[in-house]
């Protein structure tokens, strides 16, 4: 049984539109962008091919993450 939670993926479509409601909205802090991931560790880690991902990683106000992912190529 989970009963906290610390850190969270969601797949947006824009993440700069996804980014500008979690910090406007929602008052969470950008703590890491990491733009136009991809190599052999990001194709492992999500089993898809030549994938390029844009990462932003925001905190919540009780302390928790939130990571956002935009897929670029799929």
């Amino acid at each position: 049984m989970a009963i906290a939670l610390r850190h969270i993926g969601i797949v947006v479509s824009n993440l700069s539109k996804a980014v500008s409601l979690y910090k406007d909205y929602l008052g969470c802090e950008l703590v890491g962008d990491y733009p136009g991931l991809s190599g052999a560790y990001q194709e492992k880690l999500v089993g898809i091919n030549n994938v390029e991902i844009d990462v932003a990683i925001l905190k919540t106000q009780d302390n928790n993450r939130i990571e956002l992912l935009e897929y670029k190529n799929c």
